[in-house]
């Protein structure tokens, strides 16, 4: 598979890549599927979520397609909505929290880039994670900030997401 190779979005649509591509005004691209570190992190997180969907009312998705824009549809690792399941096979309503975890591939332009069309497409906070060393931060409409314990708390929903000792869980 070739990044940046233009196709239209119903092609893009209808096609199953392996791994699964973004899809950005009209062009194919890549992503990194990750290493270990970056897995282990998902699925640890993705766990944790769905362990608490109930009391925090939330739906954690892992690796979906989400249409933030009319030609755009982006892949996060981690997506939680408010409230429960979508009733549609692509994603377009904005998550309570969508999480990117690193790869050593990824240059941070890309990944800020990313993060902008996410909270323009109205994400509450985007939570950019790195697997080796625990560092993240958020960004929301209000700017961005630094976890310096490495937890995120949203205090309005009850939701706190440690990131160290979450394997103990």
């Amino acid at each position: 598979m070739i990044a940046g190779i233009a196709v239209p979005v119903e092609q893009y649509l209808r096609t199953a890549y392996d791994p699964d591509c973004e899809y950005i005004d009209g062009q194919v691209v890549e992503r990194s599927a990750g290493e270990y570190p970056h897995s282990r992190l998902q699925g640890l997180l993705y766990a944790y979520f769905l362990r608490r969907r109930k009391p925090w009312n939330i739906t954690p998705i892992i690796v979906q397609r989400v249409q933030v824009a009319p030609t755009t549809f982006l892949i996060p690792d981690i997506y939680v909505l408010s409230g429960p399941e979508p009733r549609t096979k692509i994603v377009t309503e904005p998550p309570l929290i969508w999480i990117e975890i690193l790869s050593s591939e990824d240059r941070p332009v890309r990944v800020n880039r990313k993060v902008r069309k996410v909270i323009q497409f109205g994400a509450a906070y985007v939570w950019v994670i790195d697997p080796e060393t625990l560092d993240s931060y958020v960004t929301t409409k209000n700017g961005e900030y630094d976890l310096a314990d490495a937890t995120l708390r949203i205090a309005e929903s009850g939701i706190v997401a440690p990131l160290r000792g979450i394997d103990e869980d």
